[in-house]
């Protein structure tokens, strides 16, 4: 803490033994003068313009009107201002010098100079079409120009020991107003001109060094895919645009080529296509290393407020800049820009104090973002001292090398972007390298861990093998008497179907294909007593499930059939189909509010009179084909009814009678649906067997014997059904009367 309070200190001492040291002297040039010499307030005097005081002779006849420029107080962009000081050559020699406006804050300006003799020089710049300081000539180098001081600059020639009157006529701008009357600088121009080459190598290697680091920003953001390096990449690219528009002692490099566009005419609010720019450039860089700060540092998860706070100052940035560029207003410049500054410095200093919580959380990798920093945060620090009006520590630097090009604000806002970017470029690296020893250690601590478990999983192996042995004998017991069980159901549940004795003699042929899906299952038909003579019964019932439930509930429902026909054995099919309804529901309680269970049944039965060769059929979802001796296949529907079940049917879907008359050699088929819903055919699209396909493989078996149709309907479904399983319980009964 000592050392950061020690650090902030030093530069407002410097500041203020810079101010109590400041000279009041007069503008005066020798040989060994400094190549730029600001215009002190002391120097200058003021006069606000008023009506019929627009010319140059008006204004030297009210010259006891100046006064000095504490008495006249800030600048507005509603007045235009007079300017004058005097400017001495006090070498031995005629020298030439340049009148330099270091600020956006200006519209125009309009420079006079008197010599003692009373000869005039006059020179006008129009900021809003033409850029202040450095811009390309409009003349060409390699022809001598008449007279041989005119020049793209404003020109000022003095003769040897002679002292001039400058008087400037100023217009301000109401976006971005000076802060203090002293924005002009006088500049040897024989020795500004050296001044260039030199400035640019330095700005040359800043940018060069900015363009590599912006290949290794988005180089390593193709290679890891990294947000972090993408973020890196934009900001590197925005620096390297603020370094080459900002405008310096000696020009403003790239923005020098949209003198083009500003010839052209300036934008609708009378703002100039470089200003424009520069503007644009200088927002991008703010904000894009705030971007790239909050991805470092993973702010939006770790610090969700702050990450909130920044996003409004983004938002308030691009709207200040909006207005700026699209509106000719007259808000005061300090509403839109201190706002902004003292955000601007609360984010960065926000950053810091993330950056510091990271590292305590275990981030190594902040102590790089720390360190970069300082430079960026001094140096930002010291351009912000230059908006604000407040004499920099720099301009104490002395005129020599590298230290001339630091005084100036905007160089050292450059430099500092360089140093910062240098270091991050570190971070950068650093932090791919971090997470990927983060991705180490956990793919090691998970090695670790596996290599743990595996040892534990083997031990607990052991010892569950031979409690698996056990158990594993323990099954095979159990699964030996659940297999003998289930077999000895089917041979129960077999002996409950028609006896031969209950066959013979009914049929001229016959064919049954009965096959549970488990060993057992809910299918089953049913002959009525064996009569030899006189009508008789044929039932089919396709129960609720399949295996051990369907089984049983297929002895409920055989069960019932015996009681119906053996009380009344005459009893219709459809009335005994609604007897059935009504045992089965009532046989599991399914008639109780209380009941757990909701199953039941298909059914069909059919009431055969050979005598009168006619058949009494009734079906409750389970229908018959009647295959006549001519071929033809006539189906005969069920009605929708289900029985059994909780819900007793609806009386339109009731079972209903149908007389159905045969000739001699007619053949009756009955399936249930574990027949027509077998899934099956191509592998591709299955699709289930369904009717037409039965109706087929009778037709083309019409001439066959029962047991043969039976056979033929078998392979068909064995044919379609392929590598499917067996959906459901299958029953096929096919006759001939």
């Amino acid at each position: 803490m000592k050392k950061i309070i020690a650090i902030l200190m030093l530069p407002i001492s410097l500041m203020l033994w810079h101010d109590v040291t400041e000279s009041a002297e007069p503008i005066v040039f020798a040989d060994n003068a400094p190549v730029i010499t600001p215009i002190k307030p002391s120097s200058l005097q003021v006069l606000i313009e008023k009506e019929g005081m627009s010319t140059i002779d008006a204004v030297i006849n009210a010259a006891g009107s100046f006064v000095p420029t504490t008495d006249v107080g800030p600048i507005q962009s509603t007045k235009t201002y007079w300017l004058s000081f005097e400017l001495k050559n006090d070498a031995a020699r005629d020298r030439d010098f340049r009148l330099t406006n270091k600020t956006f804050g200006l519209i125009g300006l309009q420079v006079y100079l008197v010599h003692e003799n009373g000869d005039r020089l006059a020179y006008e710049k129009n900021f809003a079409t033409l850029p202040p300081g450095n811009e390309f000539s409009r003349f060409s180098p390699f022809i001598a120009q008449d007279p041989p001081t005119k020049s793209q600059y404003l020109v000022l020639p003095l003769r040897r020991n002679e002292t001039a009157k400058v008087y400037a006529r100023v217009l301000p701008d109401q976006r971005f107003l000076p802060q203090q009357f002293n924005f002009l600088s006088v500049v040897d121009h024989a020795k500004y001109l050296e001044l260039r080459r030199f400035g640019l190598y330095i700005e040359g290697a800043l940018a060069g060094a900015l363009f590599a680091l912006a290949i290794f920003g988005w180089y390593s953001h193709v290679r890891h895919r990294d947000h972090t390096s993408l973020m890196y990449g934009i900001w590197i690219l925005f620096a390297l645009g603020s370094v080459l528009v900002l405008g310096v002692h000696d020009g403003q490099r790239l923005a020098e080529f949209f003198i083009g566009f500003d010839s052209m005419g300036s934008m609708p609010n009378g703002l100039s296509v470089r200003n424009a720019v520069g503007y644009c450039v200088a927002t991008g860089q703010s904000i894009t290393y705030l971007l790239f700060a909050r991805s470092f540092l993973d702010v939006r998860e770790r610090f969700p407020i702050f990450y909130k706070i920044t996003n409004a100052w983004i938002a308030y940035y691009l709207v200040q800049l909006t207005v700026n560029l699209s509106l000719k207003h007259t808000i005061p410049p300090n509403l839109l820009w201190n706002p902004l500054l003292i955000w601007l410095v609360f984010n960065l200093l926000g950053i810091y104090v993330c950056a510091f919580i990271r590292l305590r959380e275990g981030m190594s990798i902040a102590k790089f973002f720390m360190v970069a920093m300082v430079p960026y945060v001094l140096f930002r620090s010291l351009f912000l001292l230059g908006v604000a009006g407040i004499p920099s520590p720099v301009a104490m630097l002395p005129d020599v090398g590298l230290f001339f090009q630091f005084k100036d604000a905007n160089s050292m806002q450059g430099f500092g972007v360089v140093c910062e970017a240098l270091i991050m470029a570190l971070a950068v690296v650093a932090r791919s390298r971090w997470l990927q020893d983060e991705l180490t250690s956990s793919m090691q601590a998970q090695r670790d861990l596996v290599e743990n478990q595996n040892k534990v999983l083997e031990e607990t192996v052991q010892a569950r093998t031979l409690e698996l042995e056990e158990q594993h004998r323990e099954l095979n017991d159990a699964h030996r008497l659940i297999v003998s069980s289930v077999d000895y159901a089917s041979r129960l549940q077999r002996s409950q179907l028609p006896k031969p004795h209950r066959i013979e003699g009914r049929f001229a042929s016959v064919g049954v294909i009965w096959q549970p899906r488990d060993t057992i299952g809910g299918d089953l038909w049913w002959l009525s007593s064996a009569q030899r003579s006189g009508p008789f019964m044929l039932a089919v019932a396709d129960c609720t499930g399949h295996g051990v439930p369907g089984a049983m509930l297929s002895l409920l429902v055989s069960n019932s059939l015996e009681r119906i026909y053996s009380g009344d054995p005459d009893k219709s099919p459809a009335d005994a189909l609604m007897m059935l309804d009504h045992l089965v529901r009532t046989g599991l309680n399914q008639d109780a509010d209380s009941s757990e269970s909701d199953d039941g049944c298909d059914a069909m039965i059919m009431r055969i009179d050979r005598a009168q060769q006619e058949i009494i059929f009734s079906g409750a979802k389970i229908g018959a084909f009647q295959l006549s001796g001519t071929g033809a296949a006539i189906r005969h529907l069920p009605t929708r009814a289900s029985l059994g079940y909780c819900q007793p049917p609806d009386p339109e879907d009731e079972p209903n009678n149908q007389t159905i008359s045969y000739q001699p050699g007619d053949t009756f088929v009955i399936v249930t649906d574990g027949f027509t819903d077998q899934i099956g055919g191509d592998p591709n699209s299955p699709s289930s067997f369904g009717y037409r396909r039965i109706e087929k493989v009778l037709t083309d078996s019409k001439n066959f014997a029962a047991n043969q149709i039976a056979d033929a309907l078998k392979e068909a479904y064995e044919s379609w059904r392929g590598q499917q399983k067996p959906r459901d319980d299958l029953t096929v009964i096919v006759f001939t009367l």
